[in-house]
């Protein structure tokens, strides 16, 4: 598995509030590779919530368990529902 910095830069500037301190800790455990029989590795290897990051060619793909993406469904849902009623 690779760590690649710019990556976790990238995570950490996305899930950063800019009002708010910048988070320190992902949500979840991350993983990075660069095939999918190391994605398969990884995700064997997890017993807690995760997310991979998976480089093939020159694009990027997540991986994530169908319960840890239907909270994510859930809560992108609810903060539409907010940003509706904002306007």
């Amino acid at each position: 598995m690779n760590v690649d910095d710019d990556r976790l830069k990238r995570l950490t500037e996305v899930l950063a509030n800019n009002e708010d301190e910048k988070m320190t800790l992902l949500p979840w455990r991350h993983g990075v590779t660069d095939s999918l029989r190391h994605t398969a590795q990884f995700i064997n290897s997890q017993k807690d919530e995760f997310a991979c990051i998976t480089k093939i060619k020159d694009s990027e793909y997540v991986t994530v368990p169908f319960s840890l993406y239907l909270k994510l469904l859930h809560a992108h849902r609810i903060s539409e529902s907010l940003d509706k009623k904002e306007d």
